[in-house]
């Protein structure tokens, strides 16, 4: 499915320039640079009725380094190469800093540099190309489903609620807790 284009527009190598330049000028044995965007849905149901909807979309980037054997780390929501390297000067300072209390430098491992990679989760559908409303409503009906039974006709029920959906009382009678000890 790929990388969105709005995500690749903004100057990705521009700014991982800037921050790997800048984290070298200031004295960083290693640096590492990374953009993200994490794209998050939340759908709450209470009783099979929407409570929230959340459709959440979170930018950024980070600078990691090592400066005389300390990690740094450093990252921002600004998205520009000025921003980035910025990011890489927080991230030497923080190294410096944290050089105080380090008892033990890091050594990295001799490995080769990977480059530029692109990490994307995996899915077989894409999760967020549906309307977030029509979700919630799939949702809605499959729990209603599988997870709302009718409600054992008893005697110790009140003969309106006999055969009535009780999902929090199925449930609690499902794990052995009596239903009236929960809080509506």
């Amino acid at each position: 499915m790929g990388i969105d284009a709005e995500f690749t527009s903004y100057p990705l190598r521009a700014m991982a320039d800037a921050a790997l330049q800048r984290a070298r000028d200031l004295g960083a044995g290693h640096a590492d640079f990374r953009a993200e965007r994490i794209r998050a849905q939340h759908i709450g149901l209470a009783d099979g009725r929407l409570e929230t909807l959340h459709d959440g979309d979170d930018l950024g980037l980070a600078v990691r380094v090592v400066v005389d054997g300390t990690w740094g780390f450093a990252a921002t929501a600004d998205l520009t190469p000025e921003a980035a390297a910025g990011a890489a000067a927080a991230a030497v300072d923080v190294a410096r800093v944290a050089a105080a209390i380090n008892a033990e430098p890091i050594e990295l491992a001799a490995e080769p540099g990977h480059g530029e990679v692109t990490w994307e989760s995996a899915y077989q559908a894409d999760p967020l190309g549906e309307d977030l409303l029509d979700e919630a409503e799939r949702t809605r009906q499959l729990i209603g489903s599988r997870y709302f039974a009718r409600a054992p006709e008893t005697d110790a029920e009140p003969a309106a609620d006999q055969g009535k959906l009780h999902p929090i009382g199925d449930l609690a009678r499902m794990l052995g807790v009596k239903p009236d000890t929960i809080r509506h």
